[in-house]
């Protein structure tokens, strides 16, 4: 999967902000109610939450934004996608690292189920 080449690792980091995304069909569950038990099993990462609502229609309607204290790190789900944005990029460990624990907490808490 991965390229077996020795990786450059830049002295002065180039990126801004780095973004995954992950897209699946619309679960409406996660729009009908509040993601409590996910919230629960990410405060500990991701102690700040917001939510908004999005009134363009080609896009998810509610947003639930997660943060870490500093800001650094936010989280986004939507009833169609879960998104990780990092502010502060050191290498591709530490952000797969950090995407775990909410990928754990979307699949174990809510109506999805990864089909292959």
């Amino acid at each position: 999967m991965f390229s077996e080449e020795k990786r450059c690792i830049y002295r002065n980091n180039q990126l801004g902000e780095v973004i995954c995304q992950i897209r699946f069909p619309e679960i409406l569950t996660i729009g009908a109610k509040m993601p409590v038990d996910f919230q629960e099993s990410i405060r500990n990462l991701f102690p700040q939450f917001s939510v908004t609502k999005n009134a363009d229609s080609n896009e998810s309607g509610i947003n639930y934004h997660f943060a870490t204290s500093d800001g650094i790190w936010q989280l986004n789900l939507t009833s169609r996608f879960i998104a990780l944005t990092c502010k502060s990029y050191t290498g591709w460990e530490s952000f797969a690292k950090r995407l775990d624990a909410p990928l754990s907490a979307l699949y174990e808490t809510l109506p999805f189920r990864m089909t292959y």
